[in-house]
């Protein structure tokens, strides 16, 4: 997974899980429509229900915080 800056839209998204949890937003790659995907990495002592995933392009972050987060995760398993 190469390493990326997060860009400034989706660090304001995933405010309220870092001010809890720390810098945790992790890159993903591109989606095959030119997006990028990020996601926040819950610590491991943490249960939580479905992941944080988001799609940033073109200016706009789109949040996933149920089965789509699961289905972008996986395509970059």
């Amino acid at each position: 997974m190469k390493q990326q800056t997060i860009p400034t839209q989706v660090r304001q998204e995933a405010e309220d899980l870092v001010s809890m949890y720390g810098q945790r937003v992790e890159y993903l790659g591109q989606m095959p429509d030119g997006a990028a995907a990020y996601y926040f990495h819950f610590p491991d002592n943490v249960c939580a229900g479905f992941p944080v995933a988001w799609l940033y392009g073109d200016g706009q972050v789109q949040e996933l915080n149920d089965k789509e987060a699961l289905k972008v995760i996986s395509l970059f398993l």
